[in-house]
């Protein structure tokens, strides 16, 4: 039943902060034979582990989400699975920097833990041990794994650059500054990366066919200055932000009228997109933006199933038909209430209730702690996602080899801050990739 103590049981249980401690990791990964124990009791890892993905993948991880507000699953499968991973392969430098973005959520009590405490299951010589020297902090070790990783070739910068999820440092009061394209790691990651994974090319990719060749300093992309502070990459600015909504701290479906972040984002592209820009309508950007046009896998486009759901969300929250221009109607929307109609009641039936589950976990991993925005160009210019330390001003451009465009600060310098991964509509299929290869950008 629903409101059984049982699940409460089982939320606790996984959120005890044991599953979260980065040094856990060694002793889960190095075990053959690993039991877990909690008072009296103990079970095998792999019967507990096979139980948790049993019950995600039913969805009682994502209702359990919803009912208490923390995926408890996550944790735990992620540990599995870097179990897993290893017994495969843990060999190479990209293994490092693989384990510093699946391990981000993990808690170390020293920031220099979050790359030491993996060093016992990666085989890296060249990371600089220095626990205590203060001429040598946590920026300066992070900053020395990625400039190490892009010399060596290690690392796409599709890779790299969608790592960073922290707003640029400005330096004041600190003895080292990190360079705005190095992911701090001891700050855990609050957003779901859009363009880290190479299945993201099965979706979008805004850079297109432009690829990066080997890498030689110099050449291409790469470190510019004598401290490799300064990253040359081949790409182009395209657009300036213009508006942007607040941050989306809680974007869900779960009662769709009384939540802000929902009625904020219709309101939000109600008012400032009028009207269909371009060859695209209002309603088709929206449903692309608020999901980073991904499935719920996040492995494929989102499919066509999901319009009409979206749609019928949109009239029931705002009391209107049609919400959005351009705003499409399936025959099950237009047949009369009471006769096969579409609507909030019929969500709980299957089909239905499946498909708003994949809009809903689409919809987190994209707008989690970003904001929409809308930029510049032509008349009405174009919807998209950006990071929360975006500003109104910001510019957006695309990168040679990266599957999303990122929002750019121009500093005095006429070089660049990388503030994070967007997704904007109408550019996200190398729309705006021409021209690549005619100019460098610089990040600092």
């Amino acid at each position: 039943k629903e409101n059984s103590l049982v699940w409460k049981a089982v939320f606790e249980l996984l959120s005890r902060q044991w599953f979260g401690r980065l040094w856990i990791i060694q002793e889960v990964i190095l075990s053959r034979n690993l039991y877990l124990a909690c008072g009296k009791r103990r079970g095998h890892w792999d019967v507990f582990s096979s139980a948790c993905l049993a019950l995600d993948e039913c969805g009682v991880g994502a209702w359990l989400d919803n009912k208490f507000h923390g995926n408890v699953f996550s944790r735990l499968l992620d540990l599995d699975a870097e179990k897993h991973e290893y017994q495969r392969d843990h060999t190479g430098d990209s293994w490092l920097f693989s384990r510093l973005v699946n391990t981000r959520r993990a808690n170390s009590w020293k920031p220099k833990d979050k790359v030491y405490g993996l060093l016992g299951i990666v085989d890296a010589p060249w990371v600089k041990i220095s626990y205590d020297d203060a001429d040598y902090p946590k920026e300066r070790l992070y900053h020395d794994i990625a400039a190490h990783l892009l010399e060596h070739n290690k690392v796409p910068l599709s890779s790299l650059l969608p790592a960073v999820d922290h707003e640029p440092e400005d330096g004041e009061g600190k003895a080292y500054r990190l360079p705005s394209w190095v992911a701090d790691w001891s700050q855990h990651r609050v957003t779901k990366e859009l363009g880290y994974k190479s299945s993201t090319a099965n979706v979008f990719n805004a850079s297109k066919h432009v690829r990066f060749k080997k890498m030689k300093l110099g050449v291409d992309y790469g470190l510019v200055d004598g401290e490799k502070r300064e990253l040359r990459v081949p790409g182009r600015v395209f657009d300036t932000i213009a508006c942007l909504s607040d941050v989306l701290k809680d974007p869900d479906l779960v009662h769709p009228a009384d939540n802000k972040n929902w009625t904020g984002c219709i309101e939000f592209v109600a008012d400032n997109l009028p009207t269909s820009p371009g060859d695209t309508s209002a309603f088709e950007a929206f449903c692309s933006v608020i999901t980073a046009g991904k499935d719920g896998t996040g492995l494929h486009p989102l499919p066509p199933s999901s319009y009409e759901i979206i749609s019928m969300l949109l009239d029931e929250s705002s009391g209107k038909s049609p919400t959005l221009p351009g705003q499409t109607y399936s025959k099950r929307q237009q047949l009369p209430k009471g006769k096969g109609k579409l609507e909030l009641a019929s969500l709980s039936s299957r089909e239905p209730r499946m498909t708003l589950q994949e809009i809903r976990t689409a919809m987190r991993r994209a707008l989690k702690n970003r904001r929409l925005g809308l930029t510049k160009e032509g008349r009405l210019g174009l919807l998209g996602l950006f990071p929360r330390y975006a500003k109104v001003g910001d510019n957006v451009g695309v990168l040679a080899g990266a599957y999303t465009p990122f929002v750019l600060r121009e500093t005095i310098e006429g070089k660049w801050q990388l503030i994070g991964e967007a997704y904007v509509h109408g550019v996200m299929h190398g729309e705006r990739a021409e021209g690549l290869d005619d100019g460098d950008i610089v990040l600092v």
